[in-house]
């Protein structure tokens, strides 16, 4: 049996790897995977998520108050269900309620960090292996090893302030650009001259998010060609609904990577600049074809 474990953000993690610990240990059938802990150093992530989710039984998204509106955790959680049908499906709610979830994630199967919440969810996993544990035995296990999983929710980070969380999608660029901006008023450096950190952390921030927005045309285009060819997609109403959403999603990373350039360039070598102009050229494309559709 193996399972999908899907998350986003440090709360989220360690709620994940509590999982990929624990299941195991009352269902051994169960094999447990997560991105962070089973991708190995040096390869890419992309396939080793596709040939998991190929490979999925069973799909749980870790969700959090502060991951709710993450755009990684719903591409994960998208990806999963376009991968299994919705009895296998399943959130795992951490300091929310049912309630707190709304489309699409609020279609998913719910459980609550509670020991009969949680207890559902292992025996609706149990009954999907071709041996299942039986009932009583299942029950002991479980009530024997819940104790160990209380415990190693205990590491889950306390949450961020307010004010902190607010400024999770933009806290790095900001940072970024402020000390760029201080560095540009005092004079114009040639690159040698740069911090090396700076520059470097802002390509990586700027190549991240252009891998971003091709997942996401990616995501869209498995989306539209769902919807050609069944008139439905998970968690949307119409076509025009999942255009304006993935269209709203590459705007939002295009007008983060402008920022970023128009600072950068400054600094950069020709063939740097020309590298990111062509990247924010294609990103321009890709949202043109969302748009003209």
């Amino acid at each position: 049996m193996n399972i999908f474990l899907a998350w986003s953000g440090p709360r989220s993690k360690a709620i994940a790897t509590a999982l990929h610990g624990w299941l195991p240990t009352i269902i051994q059938a169960s094999k447990p995977w997560m991105s962070d802990l089973d991708v190995d150093k040096g390869r890419r992530w992309e396939p080793d998520i596709a040939d998991k989710l190929s490979e999925t039984d069973f799909g749980i998204v870790c969700l959090t108050p502060d991951n709710l509106s993450s755009t990684y955790i719903h591409f994960e959680a998208g990806a999963v269900a376009k991968a299994l049908d919705k009895s296998r499906l399943w959130t795992f709610l951490y300091e929310l309620s049912p309630a707190d979830v709304k489309q699409p994630l609020g279609a998913f199967q719910h459980t609550k960090f509670t020991k009969e919440e949680v207890r559902k969810l292992l025996a609706s996993i149990n009954n999907q292996i071709p041996n299942p544990i039986p009932e009583k035995t299942l029950d002991k296990i479980y009530d024997s090893l819940w104790p160990i999983f209380q415990k190693e929710m205990k590491n889950v980070p306390k949450p961020s302030s307010p004010k902190k969380a607010e400024r999770a999608d933009r806290e790095l660029l900001e940072e970024i650009l402020d000390s760029i901006r201080k560095l540009s008023r005092i004079s114009e450096p040639p690159i040698e001259q740069l911090k090396s950190s700076d520059s470097e952390v802002m390509m990586k921030t700027f190549d991240s998010l252009m891998t971003e927005v091709d997942m996401i045309f990616d995501s869209y285009l498995r989306a539209m060609d769902e919807w050609n060819t069944s008139g439905a997609h998970f968690g949307f109403e119409s076509s025009e609904q999942i255009k304006e959403v993935y269209s709203n999603r590459i705007t939002d990373k295009l007008i983060k990577c402008n920022s970023i350039f128009r600072e950068l360039r400054k600094f950069v070598s020709i063939k740097e600049r020309r590298l990111r102009q062509f990247k924010i050229k294609k990103a321009e494309v890709m949202l043109g074809k969302i748009n003209a559709t």
